[in-house]
């Protein structure tokens, strides 16, 4: 799963919008009773639609409407709940590795309250997801905020494509800037940008970072390889009569973009749908 660690908390919004919106600012709003029952009637009924089950989507929603209307707000059934954040990281137009949203496992958390057992689901979530090395796409999902369905709590983790570590957290300028170091240590000359020093520096630690995950038996995947898997996701959405919104500038890998397929298809669009993963404020600097 590429890019999770951009999000400071995931939050996944109930309902799938009949309109479509950009999503540039990646920010969700918190509706009212009226959009949040326009929403359940969306999302129920893509979840019935998309289930096969659809002869049920009538009283079902018929239910949730009720309950909205006497709380402001209706619960998830644990299926409804594991398919939306499916369908969440199957709309997140950042992400390349959206191939696997069908394996995404989620663990229902809804019912802790304490901070001690919430820690405690944490920890397990972190031994669930890695694994041992072979990580699993894993989400557990703490109680919602509300108003309406907001999963403020709901860590999320998937496996980093190479380029994320290599390209970028090491690689930026910004960052751990590591480009100069590695050029001095291969004898590089770093006088004269016409060496190209950056790009050989660049490459070599994207290969050392998809050999230690290697040598170590961690999952990872090289940005080809993603490019590749996006590609088949795309079709396969096509076939499922779905289109595929993607951020393109997201999606192009950090090195080699002109290698990798996506680049040569500018055509994607950036639409936002629902349910999906928003930005929230960083806790630190809320007031």
């Amino acid at each position: 799963m590429s890019y999770p660690q951009t999000y400071h908390r995931v939050r996944s919004e109930d309902g799938l919008d009949s309109g479509r919106k950009t999503q540039e600012n990646h920010k969700a709003p918190l509706g009212d009773p009226q959009e949040l029952l326009l929403e359940a009637r969306a999302y129920l009924h893509l979840f019935h639609q998309e289930q096969g089950r659809f002869e049920t989507y009538p009283e079902r929603f018929t239910g949730a409407r009720a309950e909205i209307v006497r709380t402001g707000t209706y619960r998830h059934t644990y299926d409804e709940l594991a398919y939306g954040a499916k369908v969440a990281w199957r709309n997140n137009t950042r992400c390349i590795g959206r191939l696997h949203w069908k394996s995404l496992a989620v663990r229902d958390m809804r019912h802790l309250e304490t901070a001690e057992e919430i820690f405690a689901a944490l920890v397990e979530h972190l031994r669930l997801g890695t694994n041992g090395g072979k990580i699993h796409s894993l989400m557990t999902i703490f109680a919602p905020a509300v108003p309406g369905i907001s999963y403020t709590a709901a860590p999320f983790n998937g496996w980093y494509m190479g380029t994320e570590i290599g390209a970028r957290n090491l690689g930026d300028v910004d960052r751990y800037n590591l480009l100069p170091v590695i050029a001095e240590h291969m004898g590089l000359n770093t006088r004269f940008d016409r060496t190209l020093w950056r790009d050989r520096a660049l490459v070599e630690l994207n290969v050392a970072v998809l050999s230690s995950f290697a040598k170590h038996r961690v999952t990872i995947v090289d940005h080809h390889t993603a490019s590749r898997q996006f590609l088949l996701h795309d079709e396969t959405e096509k076939q499922a009569g779905r289109t595929v919104p993607a951020h393109w500038v997201w999606i192009v890998p950090p090195i080699s973009g002109s290698a990798s397929p996506i680049f040569h298809i500018p055509s994607y669009k950036n639409t936002m749908l629902k349910p999906n993963f928003f930005y929230q404020p960083a806790p630190w600097k809320e007031k």
